[in-house]
């Protein structure tokens, strides 16, 4: 870009630049795994506070039509893998593209300093939890569960050095797939609760970054945040 310069980026930050969390916000590496209802909306919310960070994204989808009314992708790009489809919209919306996109049809494990997982089943969550954890055992890197029905959204969030939260959520949250509730196929998913889901995320994984640092008071990091639009109810669970 021909208007690219140090001023430039400066200007474009300058909205947040003064966040305690800010200078953490480099050279990290966010795995998100699931790029649909939630990661399409996550992964561009996460991708506008980090800098000089690697982006894994892994999915196995393709666009199509009953994606584009809740889900971040435009009509062009039906048919595309939405993995790609998320790195453009990613590369797009980045003034200075310092960040990388990796894009993987399929799971991959490796290290990251955050995890998110996207998910629409509860085997895949079981079996990705447990891939992901061999990885980054007993380190302070973070893993997001995130949850949606069309009106209401869920986030378990821990450090993997966190044993207590680790044991309760395997033993209350990764259930079987025939205890999740069922939801009628025309009400599974609205984009407005895609959007709160993305900035409750970016809330969590920015006051985790406070944590990194000695020099800063650490902000709140709820292992259990749900938020209930037909009731306008707000829950958050601390251990």
């Amino acid at each position: 870009m021909e208007y690219l310069t140090e001023e430039t980026l400066h200007e474009s930050r300058i909205r947040f630049s003064g966040a305690p969390w800010f200078d953490l916000a480099s050279n990290r590496t966010i795995n998100i795994y699931g790029s649909g209802g939630i990661g399409s909306h996550a992964s561009l919310g996460i991708s506008k506070m980090f800098q000089s960070s690697t982006f894994r994204i892994f999915d196995f989808d393709n666009v199509s039509l009953s994606n584009l009314g809740g889900q971040l992708f435009s009509p062009d790009q039906l048919g595309m893998r939405k993995v790609d489809a998320v790195r453009d919209n990613l590369q797009g919306f980045s003034l200075d593209n310092t960040n990388a996109y990796v894009t993987y049809g399929e799971d991959a494990f490796d290290s990251s300093d955050i995890t998110l997982t996207a998910l629409d089943s509860m085997r895949a969550r079981k079996s990705i939890f447990e891939n992901v954890r061999k990885k980054n055992r007993g380190t302070n890197h973070l893993f997001i569960d995130a949850r949606m029905s069309a009106d209401t959204i869920q986030i378990i969030a821990f450090r993997f050095d966190e044993a207590a939260k680790i044991r309760k959520y395997k033993k209350e949250y990764l259930f079987d797939d025939s205890e999740a509730t069922n939801v009628v196929c025309s009400y599974k998913q609205t984009f407005f609760m895609g959007q709160m889901l993305s900035g409750y995320i970016c809330a969590i994984i920015a006051n985790y970054l406070t944590h990194l640092s000695e020099d800063l008071f650490p902000q709140e990091v709820p292992f259990f945040t749900e938020f209930s639009s037909p009731l306008m109810t707000y829950t958050s669970v601390k251990i």
